[in-house]
């Protein structure tokens, strides 16, 4: 499915992976890359070491360019379109299996957008979408509350009510008050998927969309 994003970064669909720091992890950037898709990811904070660590990873297990609806996009002529919620709904992602069964079990009323999760975040508002659930469930922690832990590298953080780390996979403490972002796409997510899977399964509704619209 070529665009004008595929020939930009050179990969074959026009799908980027959304940076999500330790969600994404190499085996999923090495997925969605395989899969023909752009791969992306972020360290926020990580030490100098841990960050070659994963580029180095990401060095042997990428094959290809890493650096609501996704159909709508197309449709209105974008070039390409990242996607996040899905991908935290891989068996590949390192997000916390708490926060993926979050996304499935989430309705369409199960996220809320909300400039709360900014505490320790840099920039002054940092409005985003998270689960209804653990924006509630930061809301009884009394304020200066630490509600759970992450480690970066060698380093165990505290995250604090309301910070804006989301839960990966080795965080400890009260998973479900962690930063869960989701987008209102959550409500259409009902399984875990490989990510190449949902990368092939994107890419034909995209063609059988455009193809539709074209006729009519």
């Amino acid at each position: 499915m070529r665009t004008a994003f595929t020939d930009l970064v050179g990969c074959q669909v026009p799908i980027q992976l959304a940076p999500m720091g330790a969600i994404c992890t190499p085996e999923l950037v090495g997925a969605v890359a395989g899969a023909g898709a752009m791969g992306m990811t972020s360290m926020p904070g990580a030490p100098a070491r841990t960050a070659a660590g994963v580029l180095d990873a990401l060095g042997t297990q990428v094959r290809g360019p890493f650096g609501f609806n996704v159909l709508i996009p197309f449709l209105a002529g974008a070039a390409g379109c990242r996607m996040g919620t899905r991908f935290v709904v891989t068996p590949e992602s390192g997000a916390h299996p708490a926060y993926k069964e979050a996304i499935v079990r989430a309705d369409g009323d199960g996220t809320v957008l909300t400039d709360a999760f900014r505490t320790d975040w840099p920039d002054t508002v940092a409005e985003a979408r998270v689960s209804r659930s653990s924006f509630e469930r930061n809301a009884s922690f009394p304020d200066g509350a630490t509600v759970a832990t992450v480690r970066i590298g060698p380093a165990t953080l505290d995250v604090p009510r309301f910070g804006f780390v989301p839960p990966a996979a080795a965080a400890e403490g009260d998973i479900d008050a962690m930063a869960m972002y989701a987008g209102e796409s959550a409500g259409l997510i009902d399984a875990i998927v490989p990510a190449a899977d949902m990368v092939a399964h994107t890419v034909r509704q995209a063609d059988d969309l455009l193809r539709r619209a074209a006729a009519t």
